[in-house]
């Protein structure tokens, strides 16, 4: 057999190191795309009554938070709620006057989502 002039030969190294360029791009960026969906978001519904001082913080809908974590810029709101329905009602704030930040997130195994903010008078 008679090799073939240098000139003629296939091109079959060039397209398959193209191939593998496209097959890395395509699986880089299925691998993105993955990471970027399975970003699990916490959800939860709650409702904030504020009268005479006082505060509750009622959790109306499960979503797909495990408990329901509420504070505020003093000692005295911090507080868990365990279940759907459940309750945390925040005293007034003895010695304090103004307007105290209620904070209400939403908590499922190491992620939690802030789904409430809320300025609220605890005097």
């Amino acid at each position: 057999m008679i090799p073939a002039p240098s000139d003629e030969r296939a091109t079959s190294p060039a397209i398959g190191v193209a191939l593998l360029f496209v097959i890395a791009v395509l699986v880089a960026g299925a691998v993105g795309v993955g990471v970027f969906l399975n970003d699990e978001t916490v959800t939860a519904g709650v409702q904030i009554a504020a009268s005479n001082g006082e505060a509750t913080v009622l959790w109306t809908e499960a979503g797909n938070a495990e408990y329901i974590e509420v504070t505020t810029s003093n000692s005295l709101g911090n507080a868990t709620i365990e279940e759907v329905e459940g309750t945390v009602e925040l005293p007034r704030d003895v010695g304090r006057s103004g307007e105290t930040m209620l904070i209400v997130r939403a908590v499922n195994n190491e992620t939690d989502r802030v789904i409430e903010e809320q300025e609220v008078e605890l005097e």
